[in-house]
């Protein structure tokens, strides 16, 4: 009977148990990539080095590393790969809402930007960057993206998060701007802080 008992609880429990465990390595591997950062501070600090490779090259962004702390349109790998954004707008005013919309967004800075493509960086509380890209591809009509930590191996679900946060708020963005015919987003967007580049060929900061 009480051997009976016993296989009931084991089978019973197994699976939280299997889950904590797999939660309690994700925890581990983050907390020894903050200790690691937090060693090396004086010297580095949490942000780490911006990494060679990105931007376009043919039209495509760099490939994700191995480590499961990034999420690409355009990733080989099915667990790194979302989807493309649809763009509903010439290519100029969709940038210029995407750019608009992250520069609302709490710990993220663009820090480069030309013509089809925009490249941001987004810390978080504790120091970390991630580097989040976009790429406009107007043959196809879509937006194609990468976010990826530049530390650590994983990332507790924090890029793809942030990629489906961003793709809902531009959706929404692409809706009201389209309903609008464009004109009074660019209006909000020079009240923003943000103006026509010619030279760009869309609204930036």
């Amino acid at each position: 009977m009480a051997s009976g008992k016993l296989l009931t609880v084991v089978f019973v429990d197994y699976p939280f148990w299997f889950a904590q465990s797999r939660r309690k390595i994700v925890i581990l591997r983050k907390m020894w990539s903050l200790a690691l950062c937090l060693a090396t501070l004086g010297l580095a600090g949490c942000g780490g080095s911006r990494p060679d490779g990105l931007g376009l090259t043919d039209g495509h962004l760099a490939d994700c590393p191995d480590s499961p702390n990034c999420v690409s349109s355009q990733a080989a790998s099915d667990t790194q790969r979302m989807e493309a954004l649809p763009l509903a707008l010439p290519v100029a005013e969709a940038q210029a809402a995407l750019h608009a919309l992250l520069g609302e967004m709490d710990r993220v800075e663009i820090v480069g930007a030309e013509p089809g493509y925009i490249h941001a960086e987004a810390t978080s509380r504790l120091g970390f960057v991630d580097d989040v890209e976009f790429a406009f591809d107007e043959a196809e009509g879509l937006l194609h993206f990468r976010s990826a930590s530049r530390l650590g191996y994983g990332d507790m679900g924090v890029n793809r998060a942030r990629m489906e946060e961003i793709g809902a708020r531009f959706a929404g963005a692409m809706d009201r701007t389209g309903a609008q015919g464009g004109a009074p987003a660019m209006r909000g967007a020079r009240r923003k802080g943000i103006g026509w580049m010619p030279r760009h060929g869309y609204w930036i900061s």
